[in-house]
C-alpha cells in the first residue's frame, strides 16, 4: 500500500494505492485507488496572522467589487446589542434597498464559537451529516425530478424544493442536522444576527482555511481571506426572505454608520461639538 498526503486549504487529502489479488488468476494483482479528505482544525489557519483590520479591508474590497451601492461598518442591527462588522445594500429603480448583505468577521477558528471545546466535539458530527446530505440530495434529484422548481438551463443553477421530498432518510437527516446546529449555535452572535431579518444574505469571513463550509449553520455563506487579502467565496449564502421594512431600516443604519467615517475623513470632530480639526494625512504614493 502506498499513501500520499497533501494539505490543501486546511484539508488533508490522503490518496491510497492498494494492490489486491484478483481471481481466478494466481498471482494476478489489481490496483485500487481511493482518497479520503479530512479537515484539520490545527492546520487550518493558513492566514491566521492577518489582523482584524486586514481581514476587514479584504472583505470591504470584495463587497465593493460585487457592486454594492452603499457599505457601512459596525452597523446597528435589529438587536441594538449586536452590530454587523460590515453591512451593504444594493438599490434598484423600484426599491431603495432591493438586496442587503451582512458580513461577520472572525480572526480565528476559536473566535467563532464561545464554547470552543464543546463545539469542537460537535463540529465533526455536523460535517459528517452534511456530507451524507449531499449524497441524499443527489438521489432525490434522480428519484423525484418533480421537486425541481426552476427552469434553469444549467443544472448547477437549478433550484429544488427538497423539503417536500418523500425520502424518509432525508427527513431524518435534516432533523439530525437541525439538532446539532442548535447545540452549536444557540445563543451565539450567528443566531442573533440571523434572527434580525434585515439582511438577505449572511456571510462569515475568516482567514483562509479556518472554518470548513460544512461547519456553518445552514444559510450562511463563507468567505476565506487569503494572505494577500484577496477573498474567495467558498460557500455562497442562501437568499433569505426579509420584510422590506426591516431591510429599509438596515439601509438607514448603514447610512448612519458611514457618517462617522465621512466626518473623520474630512476633519470634523463630532465628539467635541463638531469642531473642525486637521483631516488625516494621506500617504504619498510611491513614485
Amino acid at each position: 500500500m502506498v499513501a500520499t498526503c497533501l494539505l490543501q486549504g486546511g484539508c488533508l487529502r490522503v490518496d491510497f494505492n492498494l494492490l489486491v489479488p484478483v481471481e481466478p488468476a494466481v498471482g494476478a494483482m489489481e490496483q485500487l485507488s481511493f482518497d479520503v479528505t479530512l479537515f484539520s482544525a490545527d492546520s487550518a489557519n493558513l492566514s491566521a496572522h492577518l489582523s482584524r483590520g486586514k481581514l476587514r479591508q479584504g472583505v470591504l474590497a470584495w463587497v465593493a467589487a460585487q457592486g454594492a451601492d452603499a457599505i457601512g461598518l459596525d452597523v446597528v442591527t435589529r438587536n441594538q446589542r449586536f452590530r454587523a462588522p460590515i453591512g451593504a445594500f444594493w438599490s434598484s429603480p423600484a426599491q431603495l434597498a432591493a438586496k442587503s448583505m451582512l458580513v461577520e468577521i472572525k480572526t480565528s477558528r476559536a473566535a467563532c464559537w464561545p464554547d470552543h471545546v464543546r463545539s469542537e466535539n460537535l463540529l465533526p458530527e455536523l460535517r459528517s451529516l452534511k456530507r451524507d446530505r449531499q449524497t441524499l440530495l443527489a438521489e432525490i434529484r434522480d428519484a423525484e425530478p418533480h421537486l425541481r422548481c426552476s427552469q434553469s438551463l444549467f443544472e448547477e443553477f437549478a433550484e429544488w424544493n427538497y423539503e417536500k421530498s418523500d425520502n424518509p432518510a432525508y427527513q431524518q437527516l435534516s432533523e439530525d442536522i437541525r439538532r446539532v446546529q442548535t447545540a452549536i449555535y444557540r445563543g451565539t452572535r450567528f443566531e442573533r444576527l440571523a434572527a434580525g431579518t434585515m439582511a438577505h444574505k449572511l456571510y462569515l469571513a475568516v482567514p483562509e482555511g479556518a472554518v470548513h463550509p460544512d461547519e456553518l449553520a445552514d444559510g450562511w455563506g463563507l468567505l476565506w481571506v487569503h494572505e494577500d487579502q484577496s477573498v474567495t467565496c467558498v460557500a455562497d449564502a442562501t437568499h433569505h426572505t426579509c420584510p422590506q421594512d426591516d431591510v429599509n431600516r438596515f439601509a438607514v443604519a448603514i447610512a448612519k454608520s458611514a457618517k462617522a467615517c465621512v466626518l473623520f475623513a474630512t476633519g470634523i470632530d463630532e465628539a467635541h461639538a463638531c469642531r473642525i480639526v486637521q483631516p488625516p494625512r494621506r500617504r504619498r504614493k510611491p513614485q
